[in-house]
């Protein structure tokens, strides 16, 4: 099952590259593009299979995945299952707020979810990152 999509315009696209002093390439377009629509963090191995019609080969999506996370415009995670995870980061000149994830046991799905719908106790320390296992609403559904 492909995670759902909601894109950011192309423009918009050239202009995160161009403010963070990145030259605007085909390639960082087409990683920020598949990026743009994923509703929740996606591997590296994802993203390439979606970009293999682009010409792309995976060492070329990882290059580019690199360097938009060291410009900051690209948020890199370690799910549980110890696979890193890329999503844009959308609200621009802001930190990326940290936020919890669903990773779905039955298609591996994992999904954002609502910054504050998870609380932790005060006193537990430093929690910079929340991970929940379950089944996704799709799964739940269908």
């Amino acid at each position: 099952m492909k995670p759902e999509r909601s894109k950011t315009g192309e423009g918009e696209l050239r202009g995160l590259l161009e403010r963070r002093g990145l030259r605007v390439t085909s390639q960082r377009l087409a990683v920020l593009r598949g990026l743009s629509g994923a509703k929740g963090p996606v591997s590296h191995g994802e993203l390439a299979d979606e970009l293999v019609g682009t010409g792309m080969d995976r060492a070329t999506v990882y290059r580019n995945l690199m360097a938009l996370a060291e410009a900051k415009l690209v948020q890199r995670t370690l799910i549980s299952d110890g696979v890193f995870r890329f999503e844009l980061v959308r609200e621009e000149g802001r930190a990326h707020e940290q936020h919890p994830h669903l990773v779905c046991t039955e298609c591996g799905q994992v999904r954002c979810l609502p910054r504050h719908s998870v609380s932790v106790r005060p006193g537990l320390g430093d929690v910079v990152d929340v991970q929940l296992r379950g089944r996704c609403l799709a799964c739940l559904q269908g």
